[in-house]
C-alpha cells in the first residue's frame, strides 16, 4: 500500500493517529531499501507519526537461518531441494546485540527510531500475579449468604438421599457440619456452588452422567448436591483424600459427560457466566523426537526407509521422552549412521534444533476456565474453534492456574454416550428401568 498508493497508507494513518493518538507508530527496518525508507520518513513526516525500529528477528543466532527454514517447509509442508547447500547459508534475521543495531540504525539517520524503541519498552509493564485461585461470585438468593445458601442445598439435597444401612441420621449431620466448616474456612463456598449449579443443570435436561470418582468420592457435600452417587459413610471415604486444610489446594471435581453432550454443558456455563468470563485451554503438540525426524526428513525428501533407520533407533530407547542429544551421545549404531553419510548428520544436527518446538495448538480436551474478572485482565486470549464461539487462552493449563483462575475438567466420554442411547432404549419397554439400582 505505502509504494502503490501512499495516499491511502495517509489516509489509513490519520485515522489510526486520530484514535490512538501519540500510540501510533511507523516501523521502520534497515532491510528495507534506500528509496523504501525514505518514502516511511516522508509518510511519517506527513502523517504526524513517530518513527520506531522495528528489525525482523526470526531467530535467535545467524546459524539458525537453516533450521527456522526447516522449521517453515515443515508449516508449509514444502520440501527443500539442495539440504546440503542450503544449511551453509546464514541470515539477517537474528537478535542482533543491542549497541551493534543501534549503530546501525545511527548510521542510516535513525537515531530517533531507536530512542522511540526504548520509549516503548519503557512504557510496557506486565505483572503475573501468581495466586490461588479467585472464584467467580456464584449468584446466591437475596438475604442470604453463600454458607447458608450451600447448607440449605446439601440438607435438601441429604432428604433425597437414603440412608446406609447402620448409619444414623446423626452421623450424616456432623459429617455435613464437618465438611462445610473446612470448606468455608478454605474460602470453597463458592466452588461447590458453581459445580452443583452445572450439576443440576446436567441432571434437569436428562444428561446422563457418570457416579463420580476420584478423591470427591470422600465428600459428603458432594454427594449430597448430586455431584457424586457415591454415598462416603456407607464405604467409609476419608473427606480429607479430597480436601484438607494442611494441604491448601483447590478441589478439583472432574464431571463425566456423554462426549455427544458435553457442547450443552459447555454452552450453558459460556451464558451463564459470560464471554468474558469463561474460557476454553489452549494445548500445544510439540515436535518430539521421532515426529521431528520424520518431518526433517520429509523437507529435505528423503526415502522413508532412509528415515525409518534412524527412528528404528530412536525406537530401541523405549516410548519414555528421550532427547535427541541423549540418544546421539548412547547410540554408536545412531553415531555411525550420521558419519557415513553427511544427509544423516544434517538430519540429526536440525531435527535436535527443532525438537521440543511447537508444531500445533489445540484446544485442551476437557479444561475449561472460570474468571472472576474478565480474562483478558488475567490471561491473553484467541478465537476458539468451539461452535458457541468460546475464546481460548494462550496460556496452557498449568499457568492458567498458577494465575489464579478457576479450572474445571468437563470430560466428553464416549463409554456413558453408549449408555444414555442404552438407556433410552430400554426406556422404551422399560420406563421405570432405574441403572442406580
Amino acid at each position: 500500500l505505502l509504494s502503490t498508493e501512499p495516499r491511502a497508507a495517509l489516509n489509513d494513518l490519520g485515522q489510526l493517529k486520530s484514535l490512538l493518538g501519540d500510540r501510533v507508530y511507523l516501523g521502520i527496518s534497515l532491510a528495507l531499501s534506500s528509496a523504501e525508507q525514505n518514502m516511511l520518513k516522508e509518510l511519517a513526516g506527513h502523517a504526524g507519526i513517530s518513527l520506531v525500529a522495528t528489525p525482523a528477528v526470526n531467530y535467535l543466532n545467524p546459524d539458525d537461518y537453516f533450521a527456522n527454514q526447516v522449521l517453515q517447509s515443515i508449516g508449509r509442508g514444502q520440501k527443500i531441494s539442495d539440504p546440503l547447500q542450503v544449511a551453509q547459508a546464514t541470515g539477517d534475521d537474528y537478535l542482533y546485540p543491542a549497541q551493534e543495531l543501534e549503530q546501525q540504525y545511527t548510521a542510516a539517520g535513525l537515531q530517533t527510531a531507536v530512542d522511540n524503541t526504548q520509549k516503548i519498552a519503557d512504557e510496557c509493564q506486565l505483572e503475573m500475579q501468581f495466586q490461588s485461585p479467585v472464584l467467580p461470585e456464584f449468584p446466591i438468593p437475596d438475604g442470604k449468604d453463600r454458607p447458608q445458601y450451600l447448607r440449605e442445598l446439601c440438607l435438601e439435597g441429604l432428604r433425597h438421599r437414603q440412608a446406609a444401612p447402620g448409619v444414623k441420621v446423626a452421623d450424616y449431620q456432623k459429617r455435613l457440619d464437618y465438611e462445610l466448616g473446612i470448606i468455608h474456612q478454605m474460602g470453597f463456598d463458592d466452588y461447590f456452588l458453581i459445580v452443583w449449579d452445572v450439576m443440576h443443570f446436567i441432571h434437569r435436561t436428562g444428561i446422563t452422567t457418570g457416579p463420580g470418582r476420584g478423591s470427591a468420592a470422600g465428600s459428603l457435600v458432594a454427594y449430597a448436591l448430586a455431584i457424586t452417587d457415591v454415598d462416603p459413610l456407607q464405604y467409609h471415604l476419608l473427606f480429607e483424600r479430597f480436601l484438607n486444610p494442611e494441604r491448601a489446594q483447590m478441589p478439583d471435581i472432574d464431571l463425566d459427560i456423554p462426549d455427544n453432550r458435553r457442547q450443552e454443558v459447555l454452552e450453558y456455563v459460556h451464558q451463564r457466566y459470560g464471554h468474558d468470563h469463561v474460557a476454553q485451554i489452549i494445548t500445544f503438540g510439540t515436535l518430539a523426537a521421532r515426529q521431528v525426524v520424520r518431518d526433517v526428513g520429509r523437507v529435505f525428501g528423503l526415502p522413508d526407509y532412509r528415515v525409518e533407520q534412524v527412528v528404528d533407533i530412536l525406537r530401541s530407547f523405549g516410548p519414555g521422552k528421550q532427547r535427541l542429544i541423549d540418544v546421539v551421545q548412547q547410540s554408536q549404531p545412531l553415531r555411525n549412521l550420521m558419519a557415513d553419510d553427511s544427509m544423516n548428520n544434517l538430519l540429526i544436527q536440525v531435527a535436535e534444533k527443532l525438537e521440543g518446538l511447537p508444531r500445533h495448538y489445540s484446544t485442551h480436551a476437557a479444561g475449561v476456565v472460570l474468571s472472576a474478572k474478565p480474562l483478558l485482565d488475567v490471561v491473553p486470549l484467541q478465537q476458539g474453534n468451539d461452535p458457541a464461539g468460546l475464546l481460548m487462552t494462550q496460556f496452557e493449563k498449568g499457568t492458567v492456574e498458577a494465575l489464579g483462575l478457576l479450572k474445571m475438567d468437563f470430560l466428553g466420554l464416549r463409554n456413558l454416550s453408549i449408555m444414555d442411547d442404552t438407556l433410552k432404549i430400554i426406556h422404551q419397554t422399560q420406563p421405570n428401568f432405574d441403572v442406580t439400582k
